[in-house]
């Protein structure tokens, strides 16, 4: 996993990432998911440069942070 921390979330931020994401996956399929920020959008000069990597977005009606707090809160919720 590989995560990090910006100041500004633009989109050369995160197109930033992606370069180093890719550079310490070399030669790998890489499935990246997504919330609809509209920054992780119309990437696709980027995505064809990058052949090896696929987008994949949360449905717009769902935010994945939402998900992750139902997730904990049913661990939670378990004796």
């Amino acid at each position: 996993m590989t995560a990090t921390h910006s100041q500004r979330r633009r989109r050369v931020e995160f197109l930033d990432f992606m370069d180093e994401v890719v550079a310490a996956y070399p030669d790998q399929e890489l499935h990246v998911v997504l919330d609809n920020l509209n920054t992780h959008k119309k990437n696709d000069d980027w995505l064809q440069a990058h052949p090896h990597v696929s987008f994949h977005f949360t449905p717009t009606s769902a935010s994945w942070l939402n998900q992750v707090e139902v997730w904990f809160s049913i661990l939670q919720a378990s004796p």
